[in-house]
């Protein structure tokens, strides 16, 4: 039997993540068996934590959250708000940055929003072409 990422888990819940772990949780569940791809699991699980400890699937906080995911997180986010979804238009440029250091120091860890917004305000162009943007540069203030 392949050993589980979940052994924090009691043995009875360990057979498989908990439905309301979410999506992200179950595909780590699977790939943690993938020996190419066991070193992201921990990305791939825990990008949906949040820097002040609520969010999932763990409920980890700041510096216990891998630092890949808490790039991955911010990273994520950004392109979530500035991509065309079916339900709505991306958002400008500035309202997707302005949100990412809204939620600095909660969702976010304050260090890598810093960081991020950093290289978009040196490569405003680069990361436009990247992602359709159609604005200028921003300003990290």
């Amino acid at each position: 039997m392949p050993t589980l990422y979940y052994s924090h888990l009691p043995s009875a819940d360990r057979t498989f993540p908990p439905c309301s772990k979410s999506r992200v949780s179950k595909f780590g569940f699977f790939m943690k068996d993938v020996p190419s791809l066991a070193s992201i699991v921990p990305i791939i699980l825990h990008h949906h934590e949040s820097y002040d400890g609520k969010g999932y699937p763990d409920g980890l906080a700041g510096e216990a959250i891998p630092l890949e995911a808490r790039i991955m997180a911010v990273a994520d986010t950004f392109n979530a708000m500035t991509s065309d979804r079916p339900y709505r238009k991306a958002l400008s440029l500035q309202i997707a940055v302005d949100e990412l250091k809204r939620c600095s120091g909660t969702q976010f860890d304050p260090k890598v929003v810093e960081a991020f917004l950093k290289v978009l305000e040196r490569q405003p162009k680069a990361i436009s072409e990247c992602l359709n943007v159609k604005e200028g540069g921003v300003s990290s203030e």
